[in-house]
């Protein structure tokens, strides 16, 4: 395994509030605690990444846009970046204290802090099949401030195909969801709560729609998973009766039109709804906050 890092950067107001979130395509799990970025995107091969399979001795790059929060001494900020890689059972892969060294501690300029950027790739000392967690902490050496990511990983032959795309649609909301899609189009999401079904359990209705460019012999020949996370990220198994998944195509469209429902009972912080075709190359992928 290699380790690489970049780093350019920038710094502004503090940011002070913590936040919890999930990544769609990747699945990648983060919280801020004092820092925070206007965007976290994970790239593979300068593309971006539309699910967590690597092929060994492929880069990939995570990085934070517009970090903040960065305590200013003496006119210099003083970023790190702490990574640890463990297997399944939590023995150590990988570690290093801190990417940047030395020059942590002798600060960077405010004109170079515009992004945080880590490079990670797995050499053949790894295994095709291999199952690995990566946590990538960015932390501030004066202050306790950090950002820390979560990245459950798994490692392929490097003959598999990249996974990646240069053209995503996206979607998000303020009431706390966000969808991105490759090879089709989504533009909206609802969710409906019913309290008076089911013997008074709450049901949870979710709806994207319309979403273009999915037959509905690719949806059945594709693969469908719901997760759900607490409120520590923790991601859960769900059980198949705990769910429902309805997927309809709408006739007489010159391009196929879809609608995606999900029923369920589950009384959760996080879910995360992902649909992949079988050739892997179209992907939906929704992360909606309860």
């Amino acid at each position: 395994m290699k380790l690489l890092a970049t780093i350019f950067v920038f710094a502004s107001t503090l940011a002070v509030h913590a936040q919890l979130g999930v990544l769609p395509f990747t699945g990648m799990r983060y919280t801020e605690a004092g820092i925070h970025a206007e965007e976290i995107n994970v790239d593979l091969a300068e593309e971006t990444w539309t699910s967590n399979r690597l092929p060994i001795n492929t880069e990939f790059e995570i990085q934070l846009e517009d970090p903040t929060g960065f305590q200013l001494v003496e006119g210099l900020y003083h970023p790190g970046i702490e990574v640890l890689i463990t297997n399944l059972k939590g023995d150590t892969m990988g570690y290093a204290e801190n990417i940047f060294g030395e020059k942590s501690l002798e600060g960077f300029l405010d004109s170079e802090l515009s992004k945080l950027s880590l490079t990670l790739a797995f050499n053949e000392q790894s295994k095709a099949g291999d199952s690995c967690l990566l946590r990538a902490r960015f932390f501030d050496l004066k202050s306790e401030r950090s950002l820390t990511c979560w990245l459950d990983l798994v490692i392929t032959d490097n003959e598999t195909p990249l996974e990646t795309t240069n053209s995503t649609f996206g979607m998000s909301s303020s009431n706390g969801y966000k969808g991105m899609a490759s090879g089709a189009e989504i533009s909206s999401m609802s969710m409906l709560y019913d309290n008076e079904t089911h013997h008074r359990l709450d049901i949870t209705n979710y709806f994207i729609d319309p979403i273009v460019g999915i037959s509905q012999d690719e949806w059945l020949k594709g693969t469908f998973t719901f997760q759900v996370y607490d409120t520590l990220l923790i991601p859960s198994a769900v059980p198949r009766d705990s769910y429902d998944v309805t997927y309809t195509v709408s006739p007489g469209e010159e391009q196929t039109q879809g609608k995606l429902q999900v029923s369920t009972i589950l009384a959760v912080n996080l879910v995360r709804l992902r649909w992949e075709s079988e050739d892997k190359r179209k992907v939906i992928d929704v992360i909606a906050k309860m």
